[in-house]
């Protein structure tokens, strides 16, 4: 069976105003209502269970469609709400090909009413709806609050093809009392969607993480699938907010009851994607790392650290950690001098010919001072781009590079931080803005040109605040 890579997920997103390229005269959302209005006879009917129990569907898109006057292919189906709907909030799960990218809810008559405001990506594969279908498809929980239907009312929930393919849409529904916060674990209990295999989940994470605790030689199953399961809740903690910070959660599970050698699974799975010992990470949280931790080093794959003691010569697997996030991402694609980040540890990591030669923590950042593990050699790194060349004793050069070869913006670092003038270029060449900075701060002067090169504003920063215009 196939199954969905969790770093491909996130690929979908709701449109709320649609059909831009109709005549900028007309209201483009007043069209497509009234185009969706006329035919609803096109999409299907199904009918909601009236007694708070969940309703299954499956619905074949492309069959029977909608085409609006930009050329939009609709498709999707349609339900009537039923007794007390109006006090009741909507949960669904939908599994839908990626060729039907968009979707919404609307009346099927009357004026538009903004429905969908945010969904939950389903990192999941859940029995009777995942099974047979390959990676090619977006996966999604969702919710809307109580108060939007009109009981006896149809409504339409339509999907709009970015592709032409057809496929089938299935998932649950459900109309139910509202809750106070819809997590993942409350719409997948309200729902009674139940996990595939854990075998099913290893696929989804992908990687060699889960695979490695799935080998009956190294692990129970019982521990690999706790650890597992770890790994999904940790994901789904992981947030990152508007100005760069992250919550995240590792989770260090007591001892393994097997005694694993890492030098095998070295052997059997290759180089780690990451190591890490006590004394770094004790370096970064300070006096929040517990002097009671045990002297470990941890060997990453993805989302699982597998801690061995360093003075121990059959080097055994003490215990397994779970991350949040996927550090395979630092893997090199080349052997040529490049550089990985990893942006929710504040981390960049320096390769050459393959090998690590350098790392970072809070570099390119103002909000710490830089952590220097090792500094890499002097010479210069690519990746795509950005280009960081590095001169010596903290100096460093970042470029970026437009699509055609010209320069997007230039700066300048000292002591691993950016220190001096950044300029940002138009496409041309002619500089946009003008920064300076400070340790890592904008300080001094932010000045704004015109693509014809005039002055357009100029304000003073200190520490990253605005102080005069």
């Amino acid at each position: 069976m196939q199954t969905l890579s969790i770093r491909t997920l996130i690929r979908t997103g709701l449109i709320l105003v649609l059909a831009t390229t109709l005549r900028a005269e007309e209201d483009p959302q007043a069209i497509f209502m009234e185009q969706l209005q006329d035919n609803p006879q096109e999409f299907e009917e199904i009918q909601l269970s009236p007694n708070g129990t969940p309703t299954d569907f499956a619905v074949q898109l492309g069959e029977s469609v909608l085409t609006l006057r930009d050329g939009s292919t609709i498709d999707g189906f349609r339900f009537t709400a039923p007794e007390n709907a109006d006090s009741m909030e909507f949960v669904w799960y939908f599994n839908a090909p990626n060729s039907w990218a968009n979707w919404y809810l609307c009346p099927a008559k009357g004026e538009f009413k903004p429905s969908f405001r945010s969904w939950l990506p389903a990192d999941k594969l859940y029995e009777k709806f995942d099974e047979s279908y390959g990676d090619d498809r977006f996966r999604t929980l969702q919710t809307l609050e109580s108060g939007y239907f009109v009981p006896g009312e149809e409504y339409i929930l339509w999907f709009r093809q970015m592709e032409k393919d057809n496929g089938t849409v299935s998932g649950r529904i459900l109309l139910t009392e509202s809750e106070e916060e819809w997590d993942y674990a409350t719409i997948e209990e309200i729902l009674e969607l139940h996990p595939l295999p854990v075998e099913a989940q290893a696929e989804v994470l992908g990687g060699k993480g889960a695979e490695i605790l799935l080998n009956p030689e190294w692990f129970t199953r019982a521990y690999a699938e706790n650890r597992i399961n770890d790994s999904f809740e940790n994901i789904r903690s992981t947030q990152r907010f508007r100005d760069g910070f992250f919550i995240t959660m590792e989770t260090a599970i007591p001892p393994c009851k097997t005694t694993p050698s890492f030098t095998a699974i070295r052997e059997t799975y290759g180089t780690p994607d990451f190591i890490q010992s006590s004394e770094e990470r004790k370096l970064l949280f300070g006096d929040s790392e517990s002097d009671e931790e045990p002297n470990v080093i941890t060997y990453i794959y993805d989302y699982f650290g597998f801690e061995v003691d360093p003075e121990d010569p059959e080097a055994k697997v003490l215990r397994v950690v779970t991350y949040g996030y996927d550090l395979s991402v630092l893997n090199p694609e080349s052997d040529e001098p490049t550089f990985r980040r990893l942006s929710i540890k504040n981390l960049t990591v320096f390769y050459n010919e393959g090998q690590e030669v350098g790392r970072l923590y809070f570099f390119l950042e103002g909000q710490k001072d830089p952590i220097v593990i090792q500094e890499p050699p002097v010479g210069r790194y690519e990746r795509g781009d950005q280009v960081l060349e590095f001169l010596g004793e903290g100096k460093w050069t970042e470029t970026t590079y437009f699509e055609d070869g010209s320069v997007a913006k230039e700066a300048l670092l000292e002591a691993n931080q950016l220190n001096g003038e950044t300029t940002v270029y138009y496409p041309d060449g002619t500089p946009r803005f003008v920064i300076d900075y400070k340790d890592g701060a904008i300080d001094g002067k932010v000045v704004e040109y015109s693509w014809s090169g005039k002055k357009i504003k100029e304000s003073v920063y200190k520490n990253n605040k605005r102080v005069a215009e």
